[in-house]
């Protein structure tokens, strides 16, 4: 399963749970500073394991190490409020007419 982590290229090797993490650069290709401390931000649902997709990630984030902060809101609680606040800015037309199931 593909995400990205803006701002960052990760290189990876391995599959399923053998995956490691190879290599990773500021999106610039700079390397990363081992002093330097970077603010990662993933939504709710991937940092609960992505539906059972990441639970490596689940895993590190549970580590105090990690200085995990979860935002109260829900990733998809913010959609649903969004939409809400913005309505229906213009309909997209369908390019394959719909038919509807009776």
């Amino acid at each position: 399963e593909k995400r990205n982590l803006l701002g960052f290229e990760v290189k990876t090797e391995g599959r399923g749970d053998d995956r490691k993490i190879v290599s990773m650069t500021l999106a610039n290709r700079k390397p990363l500073d081992r002093n330097k401390k970077y603010l990662i931000a993933v939504n709710s649902f991937d940092a609960r394991s992505g539906g059972h997709h990441f639970m490596k990630l689940r895993a590190f984030l549970e580590r105090p190490e990690a200085n995990c902060v979860l935002h109260p809101v829900q990733t998809r609680d913010a959609l649903i409020g969004y939409f809400q606040r913005h309505k229906i800015v213009h309909r997209i037309a369908a390019r394959i007419p719909l038919t509807v199931a009776a």
